[in-house]
Formats: structure tokens, sequence, C-alpha cells
């Protein structure tokens, strides 16, 4: 006989089967003998394992059937491999149901002992083993009113710079114009009354509705259903709060399922669509002054999107409502017919369900889907309650699971392959022009053939980081138009023209292509670091005495202020600084020598502190506050890191030194550039340098500052590392920032002496021998004392201390190291040019280091790891990745000079801006795109 059906739907996760045992008693594995009877026949009183069913409670071995909700803290399912917690709830209904049939009342259902298999339920206060996930919508709604708003400005700036070039039978305004346009070609109505009429137009135009047209239907959508679930949720809020008095409701709200009836949604949608018609004829006829007929016929034809183009909007006001109005209209319309799709698919989802719930379950059906043999189910195919359910469950997870793939990633490679392929045309081109000069056997032709190709030649002589003279020229003087359309047609005259350019390009993509096999893949091998004092130590110095060796060279330069040859400060000796740090600082990520972690922080601060020097010197002396000078600068220090980020998916202040110089380089030009024409006056830069010290107390000494100034920056400053993701987002940003807040400006008051200083050695060096010893010795003495003092008081403290130190007491060791390094003019001439050469590049190196040197392999990671091309031989494998590491880094150095001079032009603001404008068109374009693209498997899904 069939069992009655019962109501509740109850899901079986774990059958806990042990035998009855006292609260001092440990479970009793059962014998199998024992499992079948109590399986088949349930528990028995009788059973002689069962001697202590007189005192134990009966609920302790038969417990309720009712399943513990995930939302509940308390509960969990039971695992027989983790401690448990004795059950201290009083028994519930069901349980007590199960021991005595009749109690609490009346009831038709008995159990017999000859019924199927009645399962024993843990009823702990434990977790559910899977967290009830969340099912509501994505935040797409604000992505789409960000994304919206750049797309159509995007639209209009290029309408608006070619508004000559379209035909508009009536025109109002530029920007309402071109938003107009924008509007019905990405709902794709296509009026008519606004039409390209040049190549670059309708190239703007296809681009556009391709483009639009994904991106109405995957992200406008969001919108549109984001209004109708609010209708859905205030009903079923009312619904719910009614009871059992509305029962009425229940043909509109399906209150059990918790969700709105899918015909009523498609109720909904339609009464969206008619008011949307509705108020579109009504503003035709009071705005367009059309009759109601021609509203009427001109509202259903926009909403369907089908634009005979009859009939448009000609008024200002008309085409400003319309921008907004087709928005929405066409969207709801789509989101009808979706419904009406979705009501069909629904009712074939519920008679499946009608018919799955129907059948009979046998005991043996329930063994077998314990696939795993552990006694527990874990797995929802044994009470399906509808196709339907599976359906959005399946759907929901193809919506809320990321692709391996990041918009970023897509707009890399879809910008990249184009170049590749370009690059690679114009090296056949050139091969093939070289070819065809090569069969020219006339005298006279080859002398005019040779002048020629030495003339082609010199258009490939290298400037700057590998730079063309005669690409970067017509790259730069050629519109920017007409560029593009040379490139996307694949001029051959242009291809030529740029192809070292083309050829710089392709190679930083291969080099990031390079950065994401090292890093995210497993085609390369993985090792752990190990640190070695004494391999530390012998590497660093053995690199020091090669460098002295090889390297050691006398420079002979002047100063700038007096012309003689005094050089405190020169720019070798610099950079030979920043080499020397560099190595050690590379050397303490790769073989985690922790026990150095002081001395790094001095580095990174006598890094900031010749970005504060090395800035006002400059600004101060060449007094050059050109935009072109200072895009340059942001050029170098974020190119690259931009690319990397995108490539690789990580924070921008993953890469802390690089926001940090940026930062600090910004506050630098700032203070120098406001009244610049004021700076010969001493009280004016002490009025400035006082304004940063105020500047820096109030941001970062003052609670509450730094994160109402830098919160609506989060996006771009903010850090999630996978290891702490509890951290708040900004808590990277302030401690990288903060450890070095005052020594830029340090910086900057001794770039401001920096002349005084050199007049005052001058000065010494012409003293008579004994004097000048006897100075310098005390000099030197002072200097060495004050350093002990220091590295006996604050350098010895833990990290944690010292830190809290660091930004008040780093520029002692700074001013020791300069008075030691300065002190002889013999010091002051010599330096090594190799660790000088690697201080050029030390940005390159530094970011260069996480992903092709050592290995983070996950976004935002920290460098953990070692890259292994050599396993288990970790000093050849060491000198392996440390050459291409030193390679690419260079290498990287000389494409970004490359690209910087191809795309910043030096004295031509008009042209910057233009560049700018484009590349972040370009830029935005592509991105849109490959955010659409990597929305289409879910729904094709």
């Amino acid at each position: 006989m069939r069992n009655p059906p019962i109501d509740k739907k109850y899901i079986l996760p774990f059958l806990k089967l042990r035998k009855q045992h006292d609260e001092n008693s440990l479970p009793i594995s059962l014998t199998p003998r024992e499992f079948k009877e109590q399986l088949i026949f349930g528990p028995s009183n009788n059973s002689p394992n069962n001697q202590t069913s007189s005192i134990s409670p009966p609920s302790s071995f038969i417990e309720a059937l009712n399943l513990p909700s995930c939302s509940t803290p308390s509960a969990s399912i039971y695992d027989p491999l983790l401690p448990q917690r004795q059950p201290s709830v009083p028994q519930s209904p069901m349980a007590k149901w199960l021991i005595d049939p009749n109690a609490g009342g009346k009831s038709n259902l008995h159990r017999s002992k000859t019924a199927p298999a009645m399962v024993v339920i843990n009823e702990s206060n434990n977790r559910c083993r899977f967290p009830k996930p969340d099912f509501g919508s994505p935040p797409i709604v604000r992505q789409a009113i960000i994304l919206l708003v750049m797309y159509l400005f995007l639209g209009v700036v290029i309408y608006w710079w070619n508004k000559d070039n379209f035909i508009d039978a009536t025109e109002t305004h530029p920007i309402v114009d071109a938003l107009y346009f924008c509007i019905v070609t990405m709902c794709t109505i296509g009026y008519g009354d606004i039409t390209p009429n040049s190549v670059v137009t309708k190239l703007f135009s296809i681009m556009f509705v391709l483009i639009g047209f994904g991106f109405i239907d995957i992200l406008l959508s969001g919108m549109v259903a984001y209004v109708l679930d609010l209708q859905e949720n205030y009903m079923l809020r009312a619904a719910k709060a009614g009871g059992d008095k509305d029962k009425a409701g229940s043909y509109i709200i399906d209150v059990k399922k918790g969700r709105m009836r899918i015909r009523m949604k498609v109720g909904l949608a339609l009464g969206v669509v008619v008011i949307c018609i509705g108020v579109g004829a009504s503003v035709m006829h009071f705005v367009e002054n059309l009759g109601w007929l021609d509203s009427f016929y001109l509202s259903v034809m926009s909403v369907t999107t089908v634009g005979y183009g009859d009939r448009a909007f000609k008024s200002i006001h008309g085409r400003l409502f319309a921008s907004i109005w087709l928005l929405v209209s066409t969207l709801a319309v789509a989101r009808a017919f979706l419904y009406f799709a979705e009501a069909r698919v629904d009712k074939r989802h519920r008679r499946m369900a009608k018919w799955v719930l129907g059948q009979d379950m046998t005991v043996a059906e329930f063994l077998a889907a314990d696939i795993d043999n552990n006694g527990c189910v874990r797995y929802a195919f044994i009470l399906i309650s509808a196709g339907s359910l599976v359906f959005r469950l399946l759907y929901c997870i193809q919506m809320v699971v990321p692709g391996p793939a990041t918009p970023g990633q897509v707009s890399f490679l879809l910008g990249v392959v184009p170049v590749f392929v370009a690059w690679i045309y114009s090296e056949f081109l050139d091969y093939k022009k070289s070819l065809s000069l090569s069969k020219v056997h006339s005298d006279n032709n080859l002398a005019e053939l040779d002048k020629d190709a030495r003339t082609e030649d010199d258009r490939a002589v290298l400037l700057e980081g590998g730079l063309a003279k005669s690409a970067s020229v017509k790259f730069t003087t050629s519109s920017i138009k007409t560029n593009i359309i040379r490139f996307l047609t694949m001029d051959e005259s242009f291809l030529l023209e740029n192809r070292t350019t083309l050829r710089a390009m392709a190679e930083l993509g291969a080099v990031l292509f390079y950065f994401h096999i090292c890093d995210r893949t497993d085609i390369l091998g993985t090792s752990n670091k190990r640190y070695d004092r004494d391999l530390f130590i012998f590497l660093y110095v053995l690199l020091t005495i090669v460098s002295a060796m090889t390297s050691l060279k006398k420079h002979n330069d002047k100063s700038v202020f007096s012309g003689k040859a005094i050089s405190y400060l020169n720019r070798h000796q610099t950079e030979e600084w920043k080499g020397w740090m560099q190595v050690l600082f590379l050397m303490y990520h790769y073989f985690a020598a922790t026990e150095i972690y002081n001395a790094i922080r001095i580095f990174i601060a006598a890094y900031v502190w010749m970005t504060g020097f090395g800035n006002f010197s400059y600004y101060y002396v060449r007094k050059d506050f050109s935009l072109s000078r200072f895009v340059q600068m942001m050029w170098r220090l974020n190119f690259f890191v931009a690319l990397s980020c995108m490539v690789l998916n990580n924070d921008y202040m993953l890469y802390y030194i690089c926001p940090m110089h940026t930062l600090f380089t910004v506050m630098v030009y700032g203070a120098l550039g406001i009244l610049n024409k004021y700076n010969e006056i001493p009280t004016v830069i002490a009025a400035k340098i006082l304004a940063c010290f105020l500047a820096v107390i109030l941001i970062w000494e003052i609670p509450g500052v730094f994160e109402i100034l830098w919160g609506p920056f989060t996006f771009l400053l903010g850090y999630s590392d996978p290891a702490k993701p509890d951290l708040p987002r900004l808590h990277e940003w302030h401690f990288r920032s903060g450890l070095d807040r005052y020594i830029w400006i340090i910086g900057m008051i001794y770039a401001y002496y920096h002349p005084t200083v050199e007049k005052w050695m001058e000065k010494l060096e012409e003293m008579e021998t004994k004097k000048k010893l006897s100075i310098k010795t005390g000099i030197v003495t002072v200097t060495v004392t004050v350093g002990y003092l220091w590295y006996e008081c604050i350098y010895k403290l833990d990290k944690v201390t010292y830190n809290k130190y660091h930004p008040y007491t780093s520029w002692i060791p700074i001013t020791v190291y300069i008075v030691l390094r300065n002190f002889t003019q013999h010091l002051r001439n010599f330096s090594l040019t190799l660790l000088a050469w690697l201080g050029k590049i030390t940005l390159e190196t530094y970011i260069s280091q996480f992903h092709i040197w050592l290995r983070t392999n996950t976004p935002n990671g920290q460098p953990k790891w070692l890259l292994s091309i050599i396993p288990e031989y970790p000093l050849l494998n060491f000198m392996l990745t440390t050459a291409i590491y030193i390679l690419v880094s260079h290498r990287i150095f000389e494409l970004t000079n490359t690209l910087k001079s191809v795309f910043i032009p030096t004295k031509n603001n008009q042209q910057l801006l233009h560049n700018t404008i484009a590349g972040a068109a370009i830029c935005l374009s592509l991105y849109c795109f490959s955010f659409i693209l990597l929305q289409i498997p879910p729904f094709l899904g």
C-alpha cells in the first residue's frame, strides 16, 4: 500500500546509526546483523544491546525527521570524524510521534514492523556542511549605470568630433543630437533621421551598434529586472503579512515557494510595456505635435525597435526624452518576451516535477543513493522538488561563478593580437621590399637604391629605448583618425613607417604573455624559499667585488651650480645607490631574509627620499612645469604597472612602490608648481615646505582624515590580500604610505640646500690640508657616532616597534650614508657602473620579480614561492631565472621609453590631449566589448 503523501519536503543529509547509550557511554558501532534489523524494523527495546533504554530517553536513538535549516547557526550535519556535542534540545513533536503515533492527538498514520526502513536522523546543534547560497541577483545595476554612462560618453565624444560627417535632417544641440543618435543606434531602432556619411563615422556606427546590442541586452536588462524584483518583494511581504486572511492572494503569490507566480510576472512586464507605450504616445502628442494615432504608431514602432523612419523625434525636448524613454521601453518589451518564454518552460518543469514526486522510492533506491558508502546521502537528487529548480540553480551558478578570464585580460588580447599581426605583416612587407630591390641590376639604379636604402636604414635607427625617428614623427604629426583607419585597413605604407613602433608593442605583449605563463600556469614549476645567511652574504659580496673589478669608473662631471668637479650627489652616485639597494631588496625577497627587514624599510625610504630630492632639483633648477614632462613621469611610473594589473588581474596596490612614488611625485609637482614664479623667494619655499608638513600631519596623524580623503579612491588604492581577507581594503595603502610620509619632504629640503652645500664643500677643498683634514675628521666622527646610536637604539628593535619610529628616524641613516659617501673628492668621482646600470631599471626589476623570478600563483598574491625552471638544482635555477629576469626587465625599460616617445609629445599639449582621449576611448571600447563577450557564455549555457 502506498504511503500517504507528506506535504513537508524533508531532505535526509545523514543517518547516525549507533547503539543506545547513557550519558557516560560512548557510541558503539553496530554489527551487520544489528544494522540490518534496525534499518528494516526500526529500534527495538528488546535488543540485547539496548539495556539502558529504560534510562535513556527514546529520542536519543529515534530523532526527528526535520532537517535543520542552514540559516540556523546551530545546525550541521553529523560527521563521524569530528567531535560531536550531545543534543540539548527538547524532543520535537515529530520525535514523540515516532515513539507513539497517537501522541498529540488522533492520527491516521500507523507504522508496522513490515514497513520500509525507518531511518534515524542525528538532530544535533551543529551546522550544515554547505551553507545556503545567496540566490539574489548579482549587483549588475551599478555596473550597468557606470558602464552605460562611460559608453554613452564615448559615443557622444566621437559624434561631437565628427558631427560634420553625419547627415541630420533636423539639428538641435550637438550634445543632444549625439546622445540621441547613440541611444537610437544602441537600441537598434534606426529612425534614419541621423545617418553617418563618411568612412570614419560608418566604422564608428558599426562598432557602436555591435557592442551596444550586447551591452543593452546583458547589462541594462538588470535594471528592468531590478524594478520587477522590487515589485515582487513588496507583494510577497504584503502577502506574508496578511497571513491566511487573504486567500485570493494565492493566485498571485506562491507564498510556499517564496516567489511571485510566473503569470504575475508576465502581467507586470506587460503592464510596464503598456505604461511605456502610453507615456511615449502622450509625450509625442504634446511635445512633437503629432496626432494621437501617429503618436501611438510611433510609440509602438519605437518600443518594438522596428523604426520605419517615416516618423522620428525632431525637437530638442523630444530627443532628450527619447534618450531615456527608449532605453527603458525597449528593455521592458524584451523582458516581457523573456517572461513569456519562462512561463512556457516553467509549465513544462512543473509537469516534470509532478511526475518525479509521484514516484515511490524503495529501500534499495535509498541505499543506492549513498554512492560513497559512508551512511550519508549528500546530494539532493533524492527529493527533487521540480525540474525548474535545477534549471534555475545551474543558471545561477553559471552567472555567479567567474570564468578564468577577466575583461582586462580579454581587452589586452583584443588589442595585442591585431598589433602582433600588423607587425608580422610589416616585417613581411619590409622583407618583400628589400627582396625586390635586390633584383635590380642597373648600376645607376643600384646607386639610387643604395641611397634610398641608407635613408630607409636611417629611419630604423633607434632613439632612446629603441624608437625609430621617422616613426615617431609621422605617428605624432598625422591625425589620430587617419592613423587608426590606416592601421585597421592594414595600409602598407603606414605599417612600414611604424614598423619599429609595432614591434615594440608586440614585444611588450609577448613579455606580458611570458609573465602570465610563468606565474599563472603549471608549465613551469614552483619551489620553496630557503634562507642561508652564508649564501646570502657570499652572493652579495661576490657581486660587489665583480662590480668593483669590472665597472669602477671615474667621472669628471661638472656641477650644475658651481661649474666645478665637486659632483656632490651626482647622477652616477644616486644610480649606484639605487642599484646596490635594489640588489639587497631583491635578494631579501628571493631568500626570505627576514632578519634584514628593518634595512629594507630604510632602502624604501631612500627611494622615496630620492623622489623628493630629484623632482625638487629638476623643477627648481629647470623650471619646467610643462604638462608633457609631468605626463612622461606618470607614464614611466604607471604604464607597465597598469598592463601587469590588467593581464594578471592584480590590484594596483600589490606593487605598492608605484602608487607611493606617484603620490609623492604629484605632491612635489604641486608644491613647486603652484605660484612657481615665486620659487626664488626663500620665504615662499619655506612656506611651501611647511604646508607639506601640515598636509602630511593632517592626513596621516589625525584619525579619520585618511579614510575620508582616500575612501573615494578605494577602487584604485584598495588591496585584498588572499592570506588576510579580514583587513580593510585601504589598510595596505595606509601602512605603506604612512611609513614614508615625511621622508620625501626631507628630500626636498636637502635638494633646496644642495647648492649651498656644494659651495661650502668647494671652499673646504680649497683650504689648507691640515685644516681640511681636521674638519673632515670631525664631521666623519660625529656622523659615525650618530649612526651607531641609531643602530643600537632604533635599528635593533623588532619590526613592529621599529615601524612606529621609522617615519621619524629614517632620515638619520640616509644622512649618514650621504656624508660618508661624499666626504672626499675621490669617493665622489668614482662609481660602480654595473650597479648604476641596475639602478636605472629598479622599477622594472621590482615589478618583474613578482612574476618571472618569484611566483604569486594567484591574483593579488604575495610572492611566496620561487619560479623553478630547473627543478632540484636551486643554484643553477637561480642563475638561469636571474639572467632571464634581468634581461627581460631591461627590455621592458627600453620598450617603455620607446612607446613613451611615440605617444607622449614633448611640446604639443593639444596633441597630448588628443592622444590621451583616443587612448582612453580605445581602452574603454575594448573593455566594454570584452565585458559583453564574457557574459555571453552564461546566457548561452
